[in-house]
């Protein structure tokens, strides 16, 4: 082995099972064509040692890691590439490494408004790209542990730590959300009469969407042919939620009547999607 092999077999790795081309230096994945040059080129790498190195890789059919399909969820560890703690969709096979990105893939997807790290598992994922252009899959949790019982000291010691400042920045990330929550204000959170119907220990959540959603088969057809009989506690609750419903209605009925006393440019402004320019047409009830 020539120098220049060794230099680049420190650098980059080809992943025959998905024809992936593995920068070493970053453990991300690199897109083929010209990106193999640019990438390395930011790892200061040129001249001879950039020629060799794109002569060793030429021969290769390599996948874009940018849109090639992922690999099926529970499948083995890419060794080249870290391993992170992360969410799972319960729904689907999505996945991600924010508590923020399944909930916002949880409301698009399924119209689903729970806090994610209530409603998702947690797992071990991997990606090929790293920042905007990750694309998560679940990784094999048992494979994953025979792995790291046959790496070395420093490499396991790595890997625990990639995890715990996933752990903790998870964490962290649902504190904020919880903190930023608590402060926030709205007839959702402030009203007395919200506090007074208690709709937190009913529905779970403080979004008024959420629960006018989970209020809606109360008003819903009865449907044909023999029924089970409801027992006490779903009648109990029926009847709660029935009066949430009610009381809901007579609080739209009352701002609506209020709506008549407020200025045109207000209703304007909150009829807008932006808030430095307002609407030409003023906000009605529709």
């Amino acid at each position: 082995m020539t120098g220049y092999e060794y230099q680049i077999d420190k650098m980059v790795v080809v992943n025959e099972e998905h024809c992936i081309l593995i920068c070493k230096l970053c453990k991300a994945a690199v897109r083929p064509g010209k990106g193999i040059e640019g990438h390395f080129r930011t790892h200061w790498i040129k001249g001879t040692l950039l020629q060799e190195l794109l002569r060793s890789v030429a021969g290769y059919p390599l996948e874009d890691p940018k849109v090639t399909e992922l690999p099926n969820n529970g499948s083995r560890p890419v060794s080249e590439l870290p391993i992170r703690l992360g969410l799972k969709c319960q729904q689907c096979r999505f996945a991600g490494a924010s508590v923020d990105v399944l909930t916002r893939h949880r409301k698009k997807e399924h119209l689903d408004t729970s806090p994610a790290s209530q409603v998702c598992e947690r797992v071990k994922i991997q990606s090929w790209m790293t920042g905007s252009r990750a694309r998560y899959w679940v990784v094999n949790s048992r494979v994953w542990h025979r792995f790291l019982a046959g790496a070395g000291d420093m490499e396991k010691h790595s890997h625990f730590r990639a995890i715990e400042g996933v752990e903790s920045a998870l964490k962290a990330e649902q504190v904020e959300r919880l903190r930023k929550g608590d402060r926030e204000e709205g007839i959702d959170r402030d009203s007395s009469w919200v506090k007074r119907v208690q709709w937190v220990r009913h529905f779970g959540s403080r979004d008024l969407i959420t629960i006018h959603d989970k209020a809606q088969w109360i008003r819903a057809k009865k449907g044909f042919g023999r029924q089970a009989e409801p027992d006490d506690e779903s009648i109990a609750e029926a009847r709660v939620l029935t009066q949430l419903a009610a009381s809901f209605d007579r609080e739209v009925l009352r701002c609506c009547d209020r709506l008549e006393g407020v200025p045109t440019e207000l209703l304007q402004a909150l009829q807008s999607i932006s808030a430095a320019a307002p609407s030409g047409q003023p906000f009605r009830i529709k």
